[in-house]
């Protein structure tokens, strides 16, 4: 069994409540899901008990397998110190909670501490941002080269998609299509896949069901429109959850 995730966390026992734990969570989210994914490039040999180093800030303790293939760890919490940076670009306090944490739980399971020094590494050479391209389809017919593009930071998760000609590569028009709260669980099921239908440039939902499409004359004319399927009732519950994870809107 390989290490393939990295979390942070406050602990319960500090008290904050589960609103202001979340928040916490959320801002940080991007740094673990981007250590997270470039950990299992390194395949790091655990003992067969877990997959998972969870690090919880707040009252040190000593280190723990749980029942779910996960390692809990702590890190010292201080307050004070994360008002300064949350809802900001500073991510040093976020890294040095999480160096302390994988450094306890190496020592404790005997794993190369080099790894760790590996992972900030690779964190600072992207300039300490989680981007990716998540598809990228050829539409031949239209002419069109279809990009979704994620963006992955400390206060929103986005999607933005980017259309441009094949003949000439020149961008047609990008804009941002999913926004959701800066969280797998509220944005996972929310985008896969690029369609044509009907002159139709459809993107799915995890379920591979169309429900965002953008007119390909609009493309073609550089303008950068979508629209939603009414495939939908309005009390679907499933896609008003779909809907609100993707219009997020900073409180």
């Amino acid at each position: 069994m390989y290490l393939r995730y990295i979390s942070l966390t406050i602990s319960d026992s500090c008290n904050f409540g589960s609103k202001y734990n979340y928040d916490f969570k959320c801002h940080c989210r991007y740094i673990c899901n981007f250590l997270s994914k470039e950990v299992r490039k390194y395949k790091v040999l655990t003992d067969g008990t877990y997959n998972m180093i969870a690090i919880e800030a707040g009252i040190l303790c000593q280190p723990k397998i749980i029942y779910d293939k996960c390692m809990v760890v702590s890190a010292p919490f201080d307050k004070d110190r994360y008002e300064k940076v949350r809802g900001t670009n500073d991510a040093s306090y976020y890294l040095e909670l999480i160096r302390i944490g994988l450094e306890q739980a190496f020592e404790y399971r005997k794993l190369p501490l080099q790894v760790i020094t590996d992972l900030m590494n690779a964190f600072s050479v992207v300039r300490e941002k989680n981007e990716w391209i998540h598809k990228r389809v050829l539409f031949r017919e239209a002419g069109v080269k279809a990009i979704l593009l994620c963006k992955f930071s400390t206060n929103d998760f986005k999607v933005i998609a980017q259309f441009s000609s094949l003949k000439t590569n020149e961008l047609l028009c990008e804009g941002v299509v999913i926004r959701s709260v800066p969280d797998e669980i509220a944005f996972d099921f929310c985008f896969r896949d690029l369609l044509v239908i009907n002159n139709r440039i459809w993107i799915t939902d995890f379920l591979k069901s169309p429900y965002i499409y953008f007119e390909i004359e609009d493309i073609l004319s550089h303008n950068f429109v979508f629209g939603f399927s009414n495939q939908y009732i309005d009390d679907d519950e499933y896609y008003s959850l779909l809907m609100k994870n993707i219009t997020y809107k900073t409180e």
